[in-house]
């Protein structure tokens, strides 16, 4: 038996379809205003990392029991499909192309509008199951050289201005899984105190990494210190196997 095709959308329906987008957007914007809603929207939001606020909104306002969605292709990606007669989810997508700047002349990719496609959240799907995250822990103990990492890293940060500190917990407002944070205000890193030395070096690196991610001149940087702001987790693992430190996963 052949394949059905699919008709291609018109321009009207294509339009109907964006102006359907729109209003379920403007309306959960109008409903989240409550307090309690919109405390549940941003326990929702955290599912969804790589989506914009709007596009996190329609998911919630279309299903509030999703946790994860892609679209009808990437699942087969996935080695897994999408059930007959499930309800696709709309989201916003942007519609790029090319410009050229009317200054310099260079041809640039720029967006130019948005459309509406289809996503299904995994509850909609069947097939192979999506690997789970290990659970994140904490390094413990003490490395050979991680003393000396630690300091390195300490020197790296006052050589840019930044004090460090060693806090206690109440400095976290309560987050217990935080280790540390880069204040980028105060050009301060603050560790918690009592880290074990491996976990204080891995946090240290980490924190690090968002300064110079946040530093006003980082278009200078080199590519590897580039890698290291934008996915500070290679970065630590470079430094991990610099020093043998081990590498469980762990929040930094």
């Amino acid at each position: 038996m052949g394949k059905t095709k699919t008709r291609p959308l018109s321009t009207e329906e294509r339009k109907a379809r964006l102006e359907e987008v729109a209003a379920k957007l403007e309306a959960g914007v109008r409903r989240i205003t409550d307090t309690e809603e919109f405390r549940e929207y941003l326990r929702f939001m955290g599912n969804f990392h790589s989506y914009s606020a709007n596009n996190v909104l329609l998911i919630h306002i279309q299903n509030q029991e999703a946790t994860m969605v892609a679209g009808f292709h990437d699942w087969k990606k996935r080695r897994r499909s999408v059930c007959k007669g499930e309800k696709a989810i709309k989201i916003l997508a942007p519609m790029t192309g090319k410009a050229r700047d009317e200054i310099t002349g260079e041809e640039k990719s720029q967006v130019f509008g948005f459309r509406a496609v289809s996503v299904f959240d995994i509850s909609q799907t069947e097939g192979e199951p999506i690997p789970e995250a290990p659970d994140p822990q904490d390094l413990a103990g003490s490395s050979e050289g991680v003393e000396t990492l630690y300091r390195s890293l300490i020197s790296v940060a006052e050589a840019q201005g930044v004090r460090c500190f060693d806090q206690g917990g109440e400095e976290f407002h309560g987050q217990d899984g935080l280790k540390g944070f880069y204040d980028r205000t105060n050009r301060m890193i603050k560790l918690r105190f009592g880290l074990s030395p491996n976990q204080r070096a891995k946090t240290m690196c980490h924190e690090l990494a968002h300064h110079f991610l946040h530093r006003e001149d980082r278009k200078y940087l080199t590519r590897e210190t580039a890698e290291l702001c934008r996915y500070p987790e290679v970065g630590q693992d470079r430094v991990r196997r610099a020093f043998g430190l081990p590498a469980p996963p762990s929040p930094a």
